[in-house]
């Protein structure tokens, strides 16, 4: 399978002359990545023993310099990755090196983050895919997007409450426990508790990534990170089929594609400021 070389606006002329020089072409095709089939069920503990049955690819990740905010340098530079399918479902492995465990967001604090991202849909055999810089208006990206911070919200759940200027009575029936939840009421994400630290998401270039609707793919995806010895392990998994024509989907025996980010809180990286790979051709083993 190969990689359209896409250069559409002189704009982006410049970041993709960085990442050819950084990491030779925008698709690694001479490093495929193969999810392994395993019968049973799919393990979401990072360190259960199937894991090793997968064989592990070495990702090269750059700093994004393509588009701002960037960063120009950064200490994590490389991520291990595994897969592993059950004929129903595929997970995902990660593993880096990280000196700091950061699942705190507060001013000048930010988590740890890990994300894998697919063409939301591709044609066997085309030699179109989307950009590796999360897509485009044309080729959606599906992005799973896994947070430190997350982990923490759903192993301990917090509830961010704010003063009610009204002081109105509470309204069990919308859950309300404790004062005046204004963040959770007005629907923002960061307020209130989550089911799963991982985001199932949709882009069509920078600055677009919006999640899926939550009643709808909540639980369709799932993960689990443990931070031991100054190295995040990470997983992710989801089914094999797509909920949504946005949702990438994948078949056994057949090549899709596949790339990573990583975010390193305590390096002050959160959005755009990250480092991420070029696609990686992914195979489904029969």
């Amino acid at each position: 399978m190969r990689c359209r070389r896409n250069a559409k606006t002189w704009s982006l002329a410049l970041g993709f002359l960085f990442v050819l020089l950084s990491a030779g072409t925008p698709c690694a095709d001479e490093l495929p990545f193969r999810a392994k089939r395993i019968p049973g069920p799919l393990p979401l503990d990072p360190y259960h023993e199937s894991w090793k049955q997968a064989p592990v690819v070495q990702i090269e990740l750059i700093p994004q310099a393509i588009t701002t905010p960037s960063i120009f340098e950064a200490k994590i530079q490389k991520l291990y990755a595994r897969a592993l399918h059950n004929g129903e479902e595929i997970a995902f492995l990660l593993e880096w090196e990280d000196e700091t465990r950061d699942v705190v967001v507060d001013i000048d604090r930010y988590s740890d983050a890990a994300a894998v991202m697919f063409p939301s849909h591709e044609t066997p055999g085309e030699e179109v895919v989307a950009p590796f810089t999360m897509g485009d208006g044309e080729n959606p990206v599906n992005i799973w997007f896994w947070k430190a911070s997350w982990q923490e919200k759903v192993e301990a759940p917090r509830i961010y409450y704010a003063p009610d200027p009204l002081h109105r009575p509470l309204r069990p029936e919308k859950g309300e426990t404790e004062g005046f939840r204004g963040g959770v009421l007005a629907g923002n994400p960061v307020s209130g508790t989550r089911r799963t630290p991982v985001a199932n998401a949709i882009a069509r270039g920078f600055g677009t990534l919006t999640e899926l609707h939550p009643e709808k793919t909540e639980f369709s995806i799932d993960g689990l990170g443990k931070w031991q010895a100054k190295r995040w392990a990470v997983t992710v998994k989801r089914s094999l089929a797509g909920h949504s024509e946005l949702e990438a989907g994948f078949k056994a025996g057949e090549a899709s594609h596949i790339a990573f980010a990583v975010w390193n809180g305590s390096e002050n990286q959160r959005g755009a400021r990250k480092v991420f790979s070029i696609w990686y051709d992914l195979t489904v083993e029969k």
